[in-house]
């Protein structure tokens, strides 16, 4: 990921994601690439049952100052709906926590939400739409970084 001016390019690859949010709202959000449920597309050795580069999403999205935009592993999106995550985020900017302190905030409450054995998380909606039988967040990798869009300052 890349900023051009007020242009964001991406490249994104299997199931870690980013979302762009305006005004509290959710404006851009990447998808998940998997081959199947809980199966993802990933960057391996050439031996092993890995993707190209190639495979990648590729694209643009113009920015403003104000966007918020949150980034993520797996662990994020398995356990957090697209509306939690900006109702965290907006909660963290009304509190005027910085970008870094609402990163550890979104990853704290994924972390949560991974542990809880009743939730209906995003990854047992998930599993049931493949025919299966699953309650509960999921216990994985959770990486999250939040960045502020800000006018550029001359030098």
């Amino acid at each position: 990921m890349a900023i051009n001016g007020n242009t964001l390019i991406s490249s994104n690859l299997g199931d870690s994601g980013f979302l762009i949010m305006r005004g509290g709202e959710i404006v851009f959000q990447t998808t998940q690439q998997q081959h199947s449920f809980n199966f993802p597309y990933q960057i391996g050795s050439p031996d092993s049952m890995s993707d190209m580069p190639d495979a990648a999403d590729r694209g643009s999205f113009e920015v403003q100052p104000g966007d918020i935009i949150v980034l993520g592993t797996d662990g994020l999106w398995d356990n957090c709906f697209p509306e939690e995550i900006t109702s965290v985020i907006n909660y963290c900017q009304q509190g005027g926590m910085d970008a870094v302190k609402s990163s550890q905030v979104m990853a704290h409450y994924a972390r949560h939400r991974a542990a809880d054995t009743k939730y209906a998380s995003p990854f047992a909606y998930s599993a049931f739409q493949s025919g299966l039988a699953y309650l509960g967040g999921k216990m994985d990798d959770i990486t999250v970084l939040v960045a502020y869009v800000q006018q550029a300052s001359k030098l």
